[in-house]
């Protein structure tokens, strides 16, 4: 579940904005060791003006393949 949460933080962090998670997927490729140091790359994969799409990839710090990938949609809540 840590690295769920991980991967989500990066998603907010680079929305930078008020929205709020929609929904959340994640594959777990390989086992994440909480002592290795670990990179995430976050892409926004598409946007409108309700919701936007996200990806994230979660690696070991300088390595290439990824062990855990997520997708994210954000939704901007009227009121």
């Amino acid at each position: 579940g840590w690295s769920a949460a991980l991967l989500l933080r990066g998603v907010l962090a680079e929305a930078g904005g008020d929205e709020t998670p929609s929904s959340l997927t994640t594959h777990f490729l390989a086992p994440v060791l909480p002592e290795r140091p670990l990179e995430i790359q976050v892409d926004r994969a598409r946007s409108g003006r309700s919701l936007s799409f996200w990806q994230a990839t979660l690696t070991e710090a300088g390595e290439s393949e990824p062990i855990a990938l997520a997708t994210a949609v954000l939704a901007n809540r009227r009121e």
